[in-house]
């Protein structure tokens, strides 16, 4: 008994040390947002240093216009690269199974390229690193919010509950293709963002991601009300992406009417960027409840199974 507190002890600790990577991360793409949304990508002209000087040295007096929202990103990306690899040590240090140790050194790669594509698209001049940029950083958080997930003191007990859950083909379909769909709307949105592109494709997008969560909270609500590792996200998941439907309307109206002519620029701004930042937390919160149904249904029969029997639901 006193191990498993011992044990549970640790795990909190690298949990913590997770949660402030993944909110460092969650700001790191808001800056990003802004930086895209002002047209300040290329406003510092060099990397990694700043207009010559050590990106950590820039002086404060010199933070103006696009530089602001530039250098800013700049320095949130080298904060969240140092708590990666503060996340790496804990993991090797506390972390008992070697799978999460290897993903956070997989984190860690992730993060280095990154940081090397957002210098490339500075210094090479090619906007279509910009588009690559943006779906990889969502890629990044992604993987940062597994860690999260399975790390958590739900990760262990979620699995007690598989065997009063039913409908498990239908269940395993939705951890499949929740997620797939959420990030396939970042890519279309970075294509819309970035090149103009795949509007259509993006409205589409957003029915199908909406009619899953429907699908999906009717399920938990029947299937397992009382199990509030999954209820929550779910019922957190249905209201952010009614609030992104509703971003993406106004989004729309913004960037093809002429809204953007009767209202101040600061309010177009403020709905692009709040639009950006709750796609991220849809799939952020798509992800903790698929990776939470998944171990609730499948954590003694393997991922092969339940990739098998997730298929069956559709066919």
């Amino acid at each position: 008994m006193e191990q498993e507190r011992n044990k549970a002890s640790v795990r909190r600790r690298l949990h913590h040390v997770c949660t402030a990577t993944v909110g460092a991360t969650l700001a790191l793409v808001m800056a990003g947002g802004l930086v895209t949304n002002t047209g300040s990508a290329l406003a510092v002209p060099d990397w990694p240093t700043t207009f010559g000087y050590n990106m950590f040295t820039y002086p404060p007096s010199q933070w103006v216009g696009g530089v602001l929202y530039e250098h800013t990103h700049r320095l949130l990306g080298s904060l969240v690269g140092l708590l990666t690899i503060a996340l790496l040590a804990a993991a090797w240090f506390w972390e008992e199974r070697s799978w999460v140790r290897w993903l956070t050194f997989v984190a860690l790669i992730a993060v280095i390229a990154q940081g090397v594509l957002g210098g490339m698209r500075v210094v090479l001049l090619r906007h279509d690193l910009a588009m690559v940029h943006g779906s990889f950083a969502q890629a990044f958080f992604g993987l940062l919010v597994v860690l999260w997930v399975v790390t958590a003191p739900s990760w262990d007990r979620l699995g007690e509950s598989s065997a009063t859950l039913q409908g498990s083909r239908l269940a395993g379909s939705l951890a499949l293709v929740l997620p797939a769909a959420v990030y396939t709307q970042i890519v279309l949105g970075a294509f819309l963002t970035h090149r103009g592109q795949a509007l259509w494709e993006h409205v589409a997008g957003a029915a199908l991601v909406a009619g899953l969560v429907v699908v999906a909270l009717a399920w938990v609500m029947r299937a397992s009300p009382e199990t509030a590792a999954l209820r929550t996200p779910v019922f957190a998941l249905a209201g952010l992406v009614a609030l992104q439907l509703s971003l993406g309307f106004l989004a729309y109206l913004w960037h093809f009417t002429n809204l953007h002519l009767r209202l101040p620029y600061q309010v177009g701004l403020m709905v692009l960027a709040a639009h950006r930042m709750t796609g991220t937390l849809v799939w952020g919160t798509s992800l903790v409840f698929a990776l939470r149904l998944a171990r609730a249904l499948f954590r003694s029969e393997g991922a092969g199974w339940s990739v098998k029997e997730a298929s069956k639901a559709w066919t």
